[in-house]
């Protein structure tokens, strides 16, 4: 076509036309469709197809409501919404504005993704049951010595419940256990029945059979068994049943249980009286976790044990002792823990090397009570009469026909029991460092033999306080010291060694200084240490 021209320089031409470009072919409409995802299954199973020719599959993927990527491993959960997004590119024509895109025939919009490719997504919500992805079991886990329990306890949240229909071998309430020859979930040696116990050393599992509740599924559960959970930890192996599946977990081979601690002990038992015979049968509480093993009574006088056909005298001590056996999964305490009552009445009782408990308490029948502040019942009553009835006496109360068993006992008094009740040894010193102490004094040869043994000092080099209180820190030291010669261990030593041989037996006094000690314990101490 001829056109005109203009020059444009030396020898330079220019000259021009109109076109009208042509419209190159556009894609009007992309098509996707996808199934919607079913309970159970994953995403493999719900694969998008693409019905636009021209077109292919870039990428695509389902994503749960939080945004996470599905993978292969991943299944849909039924009544959660899931995420299909797909990017498609063109191969022939090249998207515009006008271009539409259809997921399942519903119209989304879509983006460019780099050159003549789209993004678009769609929402869907999975069909099916709603999946159980854990769950949380509690049984009751086995003891050495105890009974299987046929029993489980299902998980808060209303999902599931235990089985209890299950009829499977060895299967009772929805519960079965096995003794297992390793630690391998179907390594059975032997299915336990109701009445069988489990044994140290030995390792069990349990199976509880599950069933989900209605709109609910386990599918794909049995594949991660770490989210069934019993008492707590991991399953060893989850495995589908009819309606439901069975959880098998492992329990560690079954330790030494260590018995529980016997600390208190009472006894029931007729008192002696004179011209009774002797009673040869007690009586522990109902729901004691010891019974009683024997009962026994010897004379101190006769220095002979009594049976069956003796009566009691009066004028004679009597010793009872009465010998109990823990149950099983139980044991007695040591001698400090230990407390024991007889008729109510604290009684000392210690434990034997043979594991049983040996209750002891003193009776002495027919001497009369001097004393009307003190009665039979008094924990103390056998040791007060030991006191003022001993050979030389120990004391004869505070006058007035009274003992007073809560008054507080002087650093002189206290060293005149403990002398009393030795025997009253002469002291060989007739030096006496002290001021406060007279010869005339009642307390002046007691002193002088307590100073001379080492089993007290003054308050300092030349006063001994007489009238000074006694703690009952000072007490048990001043029997320790007594009881073994040349040792000076201070209350703490003379306290381990006072519970060990039983002196605090059924008391709970404070053995500490600044804790008075009333004339009731001294007694009672003494008695316990020299008087029996």
């Amino acid at each position: 076509t001829e056109v005109t021209w203009e020059a444009f320089g030396v020898d330079s031409a220019k000259f021009k036309a109109d076109f009208t470009a042509e419209v190159e072919p556009h894609i009007p409409e992309i098509k996707v469709t996808a199934p919607t995802p079913v309970s159970g299954k994953g995403p493999d199973d719900a694969k998008p197809a693409l019905t636009t020719t021209g077109m292919h599959f870039y990428a695509w993927d389902w994503r749960d409501s939080k945004g996470n990527v599905l993978t292969d491993y991943d299944i849909f959960k039924g009544g959660e919404t899931y995420t299909l997004t797909v990017v498609v590119a063109s191969t022939e024509k090249f998207l515009e504005g006008k271009t539409k895109a259809y997921i399942n025939d519903t119209e989304v919009t879509w983006e460019a993704f780099g050159v003549d490719s789209a993004k678009f997504k769609a929402d869907f919500t999975a069909t099916g049951d709603k999946l159980i992805d854990s769950l949380s079991l509690t049984v009751t886990a086995p003891e050495a010595g105890k009974n299987p329990v046929f029993n489980a306890v299902a998980g808060l949240g209303g999902q599931y419940t235990i089985d209890t229909a299950a009829s499977t071998v060895g299967v009772t309430n929805g519960v079965g256990w096995a003794r297992l020859k390793s630690t391998t979930w179907d390594d059975i040696d032997e299915i336990l029945k109701a009445a069988d116990k489990f044994e140290t050393g030995k390792v069990y599992m349990v199976c509880v059979a599950v069933k989900p509740n209605s709109g609910y599924s386990f599918d794909g559960l049995e594949s991660n068994p770490t989210k069934a959970l019993v008492n707590g930890q991991a399953a060893a192996h989850v495995e589908k049943a009819s309606g439901g599946i069975f959880v098998y977990y492992v329990f560690p081979p079954l330790a030494e249980t260590e018995p529980k601690t016997i600390t208190d002990v009472a006894v029931t038992l007729a008192a002696p009286k004179a011209g009774e015979k002797a009673a040869f049968t007690a009586a522990v509480p109902a729901n004691a976790n010891y019974a009683l093993k024997s009962v026994s009574w010897f004379c101190d006088e006769d220095d002979a044990a009594l049976t069956a056909g003796d009566t009691f005298a009066d004028g004679k001590t009597y010793i009872l002792n009465v010998s109990l056996t823990a149950k099983e999964g139980f044991s007695f305490g040591n001698d400090i823990e230990l407390k024991g009552k007889l008729n109510g009445d604290p009684a000392q009782a210690r434990r034997l090397e043979d594991g049983s408990c040996l209750v002891t308490k003193y009776f002495t029948l027919g001497l009369a009570n001097p004393f009307t502040d003190v009665k039979q019942s008094d924990y103390f009553y056998d040791a007060v009469i030991w006191a003022y009835y001993a050979e030389p006496q120990v004391t004869n109360g505070i006058g007035g026909g009274l003992f007073g068993p809560n008054n507080t006992v002087k650093r002189c008094e206290a060293v005149t029991f403990l002398w009393r009740a030795v025997g009253c040894p002469e002291p060989t010193t007739t030096k006496n460092p002290f001021e406060d102490v007279k010869e005339s004094d009642y307390y002046y040869k007691p002193v002088l033999w307590a100073v001379e043994k080492g089993i007290t000092v003054g308050t300092d080099a030349t006063h001994f306080t007489p009238e000074q209180t006694c703690s009952t820190a000072h007490i048990i030291t001043f029997l320790y010291r007594t009881l073994n010669p040349g040792q000076d261990g201070w209350y703490a030593v003379a306290e381990g060694y006072a519970r060990g041989k039983g002196l605090l037996d059924g008391l709970t006094l404070k053995v500490e200084p600044g804790v008075d000690c009333p004339r009731r314990d001294v007694v009672l101490f003494l008695y316990r240490a020299v008087g029996k």
